[in-house]
């Protein structure tokens, strides 16, 4: 085998050889991209399940918060100090100010309130609530840099194929220049031998 077939061979494996490694690191790309979508679907719908659920029960915390009386459970009238149906007085700060569901500090005199649990709860629902949707919105934010990724990805891969084809012309070209200086080669050892 002549020098100048060696070396077109080898060209044209090492070409097929680089061909099989993007194809490769492509496909590699495509299976991971395919498992982070389907957890990030995963994870939405848990997290729209669970704010649902949290809203559900914030809405029943709510309604139970309502200024009831304590001794009737009947719902009192705004402003009133006793209930109006069986006389029980309304919880009351030191100083004498109502406070409702809710409040933790007095608005007159600025103590802190006692929370009972079940205003306990409904506070700790609510912080819960905030926390998942700044974590709906940080979901928001890792779609758009996702989506920037995807753009990157498929830039990249513009750019290797682009690179592909330069080196099948390369190639290409290396091997006709062969060929050139095998046949100049050829014919300067013909004009020699003759």
């Amino acid at each position: 085998m002549s020098f100048e077939k060696l070396a077109a061979w080898l060209l044209a494996i090492q070409h097929l050889n680089n061909q099989d490694k993007i194809k490769d690191n492509q496909k590699e790309l495509i299976e991971n991209q395919a498992g982070f979508i389907a957890n990030q679907d995963k994870l939405n719908s848990n997290l729209t399940g669970i704010a649902d659920e949290i809203r559900k029960q914030l809405d029943d915390l709510q309604e139970s918060l309502v200024r009831k009386c304590a001794h009737c459970g009947n719902i009192l009238k705004e402003g009133s100090s006793f209930c109006h149906v069986c006389g029980m007085k309304r919880h009351q700060c030191r100083c004498g100010e109502f406070l409702d569901a809710g409040m933790v500090f007095c608005t007159k005199c600025g103590k802190k309130k006692e929370l009972s649990e079940e205003e306990k709860l409904y506070s700790e629902r609510v912080r819960l609530l905030q926390l998942l949707e700044t974590a709906k919105e940080q979901k928001e934010l890792e779609a758009a840099e996702e989506k920037i990724q995807d753009d990157l990805i498929s830039d990249y891969e513009n750019e290797l194929k682009q690179k592909a084809q330069q080196e099948k012309k390369d190639v290409g070209c290396g091997c006709a220049i062969l060929i050139v200086l095998a046949l100049i080669v050829a014919g300067i050892i013909w004009f020699l031998a003759h």
